[in-house]
């Protein structure tokens, strides 16, 4: 039985208990206030920003937010792409025991404060939180005892990590860390010199030398530093208002803050938000994204097989191409000075903290929006509304004439089935590239059944190449083979096989592309692949 809160009534001989009520995932917009219990939101995907009892907060993936019981939250996500999973539970207090039972008593005090929380090991806390949204209904013994296991890890990780002590030994550097640590969650507080080096353990005038000495900032510049760059995301990424932004950040003088901007940044917000940003691209396929709007990266991760026509465009710009099994480290991106960087929800929390710190960070949450909401958000962010549009028109255009055709050759009603195979593995291949966006979305082609049940929701299914036929047989075999020798040899053995014969002597058609040009998932792969699909119907085989 449980009793009217109670408040602070917390003893050693009677430990507060958490108590798991529910895990759910949200999407887009939302409003909640919990009467009773407390709440954690972890983002799994997508960016935007948390009001939590009247305080703003930026929020990205990994991120986790402490909500008390009764107090007021709303979830405000930039360019409408955000999922995140909502934990709630009860801090019960024994009361009494008896032979009939033990009584609690609901404890509204939290176990760390609210508001954002230090999350340890960010991929871990994800995964501990959608197991526990997937098993958030289940009611048989294995499942309980299995979301009851996750959520008391999840809570034991949460609670260590915002439990902030100076009575634990460390070095001097784990002790600095710490504190900047939790600079990074409460830099929009009236954070004092004097509270922080308590909490380090040192006197006001040792902590400041100490901190500047492993920080390479001073507090006040570290903190400015903090508070700017929420500024220039939220300008950017959300078109927010200076005044209101001043706020979010600490600071009550909407004037002063434009002052220290341009004296940090050297322009004032206003032409900080119009102007032509350095861009380093994280990823090829938001690279290929820019290109479509006219915008060459300062640098960019490079496909192995590069750019294909627009190697040339990007090499004869200075643009630092690096394959992307390589990538960039966090000190050669310092290097680069970008004014904005862009990835996809790949990157791992700790090299997202690090992008973050060095330039405002754009995270396009790659399996919420399709490719056009990929480059919407791309046009908003890079202020080019007008090419994003003047493109689309004239690529639907395109897409219109090819059905045109497919309708007037008999193409329009034929099934297709994509098949990529690479050196030691095949694919077939449904959503988010390799074609199926052209092939199934633009020009209408239907799958197999089968193609559908191996795949469901995800982008491709492995296969072996003995089983494509006749599991996966279509009126059209659309055959994207890897550039390597390899690949090809295994094509070649596939195509030779005694089931690809006789699928041809009967009639069925096979194409063949070039998965250098079918594997983006991005405008210009897109129109590529339009292209190929348009001379297959201008030059049948």
């Amino acid at each position: 039985m449980v009793d009217a809160p109670l408040y602070g009534r917390q003893a050693p001989s009677s430990p507060v208990i958490n108590a798991f009520v529910s895990a759910d995932r949200y999407s887009l917009h939302a409003e909640l206030r919990l009467p009773h219990e407390h709440a954690v939101l972890i983002v799994e995907s997508g960016m935007g920003a948390l009001t939590l009892n009247g305080r703003k907060y930026p929020v990205s993936s990994g991120r986790c937010y402490y909500a008390l019981p009764n107090m007021p939250f709303s979830i405000e996500p930039y360019f409408n792409e955000f999922s995140a999973i909502l934990v709630r539970f009860d801090r019960l207090m024994p009361l009494e025991r008896s032979a009939e039972g033990i009584r609690y008593a609901r404890e509204n005090g939290g176990f760390a404060d609210w508001g954002e929380l230090a999350s340890p090991m960010p991929e871990r806390m994800l995964q501990l939180a959608r197991d526990m949204a997937d098993l958030g209904h289940s009611h048989d013994l294995l499942g309980v005892a299995r979301r009851e296991r996750c959520f008391h890890e999840w809570m034991y990780e949460l609670t260590a990590a915002n439990t902030y002590s100076s009575d634990i030994e460390s070095d001097n550097g784990e002790v600095i860390n710490r504190v900047m640590k939790y600079i990074d969650l409460h830099y929009h507080e009236n954070l004092k010199r004097s509270a922080l080096a308590g909490m380090a353990g040192f006197s006001p005038e040792y902590f400041s030398s100490l901190f500047k000495q492993i920080s390479g900032r001073s507090l006040t510049d570290y903190i400015t530093m903090l508070r700017i760059r929420h500024i220039k995301e939220r300008l950017l990424f959300a078109g927010a208002r200076l005044s209101d932004v001043a706020k979010e950040v600490g600071y009550k003088d909407e004037y002063y803050v434009s002052r220290r901007f341009k004296q940090e940044v050297g322009i004032s917000p206003t032409q900080y938000v119009l102007a032509d940003k350095r861009i380093v691209s994280l990823n090829p396929h938001l690279t290929m994204h820019m290109l479509a709007l006219g915008i060459v990266p300062a640098a960019t991760s490079a496909y192995p097989w590069g750019f294909g026509e627009y190697d040339s465009l990007l090499r004869g710009a200075g643009c630092e191409c690096r394959d992307w099994t390589t990538d960039f480290t966090t000190d050669e991106l310092a290097v680069l000075r970008p004014d904005l960087l862009i990835g996809i929800d790949n990157l791992d929390h700790e090299r997202l903290h690090a992008c973050r710190l060095l330039a405002p960070t754009l995270v396009l949450p790659w399996y919420i929006g399709d490719w056009r909401g990929h480059f919407h958000i791309l046009s908003q962010v890079c202020r080019r509304s007008v090419e994003e549009t003047e493109w689309l028109s004239q690529f639907d255009k395109k897409v219109d004439c090819v059905r045109l055709a497919m309708s007037e050759s008999g193409m329009a009603s034929l099934t297709a089935t994509i098949v990529n195979i690479r050196d030691t593995t095949s694919y077939v291949y449904l959503n988010r590239g390799m074609g199926s966006q052209v092939v199934y979305k633009e020009l209408k082609f239907n799958p197999p059944p089968d193609v559908r049940t191996a795949i469901g929701d995800r982008a491709s299914a492995a296969i072996e190449l003995s089983d494509i036929l006749p599991r996966f047989e279509a009126d059209l075999m659309i055959v994207v083979t890897a550039s390597s020798p390899l690949a090809a040899a295994r094509t070649q053995d596939m195509l030779a096989s005694e089931p690809w014969v006789k699928y041809r002597k009967q009639g069925g058609l096979v194409r063949h592309a070039d998965m250098s040009r079918w594997h983006g998932y991005d405008p210009l792969s897109i129109q590529w692949q339009l292209l190929d699909v348009q001379q297959w119907l201008d030059r049948p085989e």
